[in-house]
């Protein structure tokens, strides 16, 4: 919703403005900008690579004719973050009257969930016309509630992008929202943590299996054939079915499918599915557990 009312702020007050972003993996994100900017896109390539595009991101966004700089880079779904000093680097080099539109998902779970952390980058950057947004859904498990907020360091930005907001929550919804608030992070960034290690001996231990990214609330497994993820979905349905997406179901990112740092912007048809020797899992000490219980059966 925020970035909706976002690019339809700027549509309204300039509609030949210029966005610049990494190869988008959401949905979303790729609809409104076909929808409000689909002439003034600049694509920074990279996002197939293991590694962070540092140079071709810190290159794009410095240009002085963005009016729009999108980071995202989230953990979900492409399984790993932006290095805080590339971020610390964009501070300094993003224009400081380009709107930089900063999803916290793109950062360390660590960092991101710093009261100390995004206090520094609002006090020091504040200069910088800046928007960072933060989701409950990674901060406190809350992805059913679909609730975040925004922090601004401009007034004008805030109130220009206000009447495009669309919509509410419920007086439930706001009332754990806020519960949330209250309580704190700390055990939810303690399981997010729990769950990644897991992940990671997961993948160390099972070689033959792919697995896209290890600090992620989902993640992409590979197997070697599509037959023997047949085989894997079938037990995992049978004793964890809660605990993966079926294979029919579209790809939400990019990540390690489909894109390879390829984007046909202008056909919706070439967005991928998720590929039929991948199944995708949602990432949980337990469901990683279960999962490592599938594997091992499978290899003895």
């Amino acid at each position: 919703m925020r970035l909706e009312g976002t690019l339809r702020s700027l549509h309204k007050n300039k509609p030949e403005f210029r966005t610049c972003c990494l190869a988008p993996e959401y949905w979303d994100f790729m609809r409104f900008v076909l929808a409000y900017a689909p002439k003034g896109l600049r694509l920074v390539p990279g996002r197939d690579s293991t590694d962070f595009p540092s140079d071709a991101f810190l290159s794009g966004i410095s240009r002085s004719d963005n009016d729009l700089v999108y980071l995202s880079y989230t953990s979900n779904p492409v399984g790993r973050t932006m290095p805080e000093h590339v971020f610390l680097q964009s501070l300094d080099l993003v224009p400081d009257d380009t709107l930089f539109f900063v999803d916290c998902t793109s950062i360390d779970i660590e960092q991101r969930s710093s009261v100390e952390f995004i206090r520094t980058v609002l006090k020091n950057y504040s200069h910088k016309n800046l928007l960072i947004t933060k989701s409950f859904s990674k901060e406190y498990e809350l992805g059913d509630l679909r609730i975040g907020y925004a922090l601004f360091t401009r007034k004008e930005s805030a109130a220009a992008i206000w009447p495009y907001m669309s919509g509410y929550p419920s007086v439930h919804v706001s009332k754990t929202a806020l519960s949330a608030l209250k309580t704190g992070f700390a055990e939810v960034t303690d399981r997010y943590r729990h769950a990644n290690r897991l992940l990671k001996e997961m993948s160390e231990a099972h070689p033959k299996f792919r697995i896209t990214g290890d600090c992620s609330n989902y993640t992409l497994v590979f197997c070697s054939r599509p037959e023997q993820c047949v085989q894997i979905k079938q037990r995992l349905q049978e004793a964890y079915g809660h605990l993966i997406y079926p294979g029919e179901l579209p790809m939400q990112g990019g990540g390690d499918v489909g894109l390879k740092g390829e984007l046909d912007l202008p056909s919706m048809k070439d967005i991928p599915f998720l590929s039929p020797d991948a199944l995708r899992l949602v990432v949980t000490p337990e469901s990683v557990k279960a999962f490592e219980n599938v594997l091992s059966g499978l290899e003895t």
